[in-house]
Formats: C-alpha cells, sequence, structure tokens
C-alpha cells in the first residue's frame, strides 16, 4: 500500500487536489472531517472543558470550542493531546483496509507528528494573496 499525505497551508487548495484525486477513482480521507466526528462525542473534550461553555443541546458546539482554543495556547495544546491520539487511530485503521493506494488529507500533518506514517507527502500551496482572497 502506497499512503500518501495531502497538506498545505489554509485556502492553499487540498480540496481541489482532493477532489481530483476522488474523480480518478482513488481512495481519499480527510482528517478534519474525522476530528469533527470525533469531536462530536468525545467525553474527553466534554470533561476537559467542563469550566467553558462549549455544549450546545448536549454537544460540543464546534464554534464555542474554537473561540476558547485558538484565544488560549494552552488550551489548544489540551484539546490536540485529546484529538490527535484518537485521529491517529483512524488513520492506522484506514491502513489497515489495505488499499493499493491511499491519500489523506492532514492539515496539521507535521505538527501533530503524523508525517512518519506516510510514505509520500503532497504539500499544496498557493500565493499569500490568493489564498486571502478564497
Amino acid at each position: 500500500m502506497l499512503k500518501v499525505a495531502i497538506t498545505g497551508n489554509i485556502a492553499a487548495g487540498k480540496s481541489t487536489v482532493e477532489n481530483i484525486l476522488r474523480e480518478k477513482g482513488f481512495q481519499v480521507f480527510d482528517t478534519d472531517k474525522i476530528a469533527h466526528s470525533i469531536l462530536e462525542s468525545s467525553q474527553d473534550a466534554i470533561s476537559a472543558f467542563r469550566d467553558y461553555d462549549i455544549l450546545t443541546d448536549g454537544k460540543i458546539d464546534r464554534k464555542k470550542l474554537a473561540k476558547i482554543v485558538f484565544s488560549d495556547k494552552e488550551l489548544l495544546k489540551t484539546l490536540e493531546t485529546i484529538i490527535h491520539p484518537l485521529v491517529k487511530n483512524e488513520i492506522l485503521k484506514i491502513f489497515a483496509a489495505n488499499y493499493d493506494v491511499v491519500f489523506i488529507s492532514v492539515p496539521q500533518l507535521f505538527e501533530a507528528g503524523f508525517e512518519s506514517l506516510f510514505d509520500k507527502i503532497i504539500y499544496v500551496t498557493a500565493p499569500k494573496d490568493l489564498r486571502l482572497n478564497r
């Protein structure tokens, strides 16, 4: 199995690359979607942020949580400590499916320390002014 990560800055065009690969028939997964799914039911995250207003209708409200963690680096680190190992487990489950080639979009590839899981890395880039316009 060839394991390929797709990464790059925000608004660089990762989704476009993913869509092209899907159109070509490749298996493409997105760790942002995986993380969002994990976060919906994460009792560990609910417990870690119990002193903050992060719930709406009993579920984690990602907008509320984002406002909190992106204004405090320590709280962001707490969240990443909870989510990154769970995302890694999901990546390993994808690898266990034994596709010939699999592409996984990992926006925080290097920050999470996941680069060693992959055989190849596609780094998507675009000029800063274009990314800002997007």
